[in-house]
């Protein structure tokens, strides 16, 4: 278990948000997590409970600047 919460552009993210180095990490063909928070406008749309960790693993991590949730995500959160 290495506690994986969310998949980001095929990066794992743990409950932090943080970028969870794997083996195959290196051969991931995109933008790796860095980059992407260099991005001005990004948008993170979920739904339903059971992608409250994800969601949350990806604010923490600082990969979203607009949320798009329903509301019973949003009681959760």
């Amino acid at each position: 278990n290495n506690g994986a919460k969310a998949i980001l552009c095929g990066h794992i993210l743990n409950k932090a948000g943080e970028h969870i180095e794997l083996e195959f990490s290196k051969r991931i063909i995109g933008m790796d997590p860095n980059e992407i928070r260099q991005v001005p406008f990004r948008i993170c749309v979920a739904s339903q409970h059971h992608d409250v960790e994800a969601v949350r693993a990806a604010l923490l991590g600082e990969f979203a600047t607009h949320l798009v949730i329903d509301n019973s995500l949003a009681s959760l959160l």
